[in-house]
């Protein structure tokens, strides 16, 4: 999956742009709060973009949501 680029652009005017599933390659989470089905599909959807999901939080986390 590939960012959308708007009629005048190019993908030469975006060097540094990424393909969807690397935008949250860095990215290691954790959910709280969330109750299925709304917490599978926010799972699901940053999994999706590269982020790494885990179901307790660690040393390795850099996101809570």
């Amino acid at each position: 999956m590939k960012c959308l680029l708007f009629a005048d652009e190019t993908e030469e005017s975006h060097p540094s742009e990424q393909s969807v599933d690397k935008l949250m390659k860095k990215v290691v989470f954790v959910l709280s709060g969330f109750e299925n089905p709304e917490r599978s599909n926010l799972r699901d959807k940053a999994v999706e973009m590269g982020a790494t999901y885990k179901p307790d939080w660690t040393k390795m986390c850099t996101h809570l949501m």
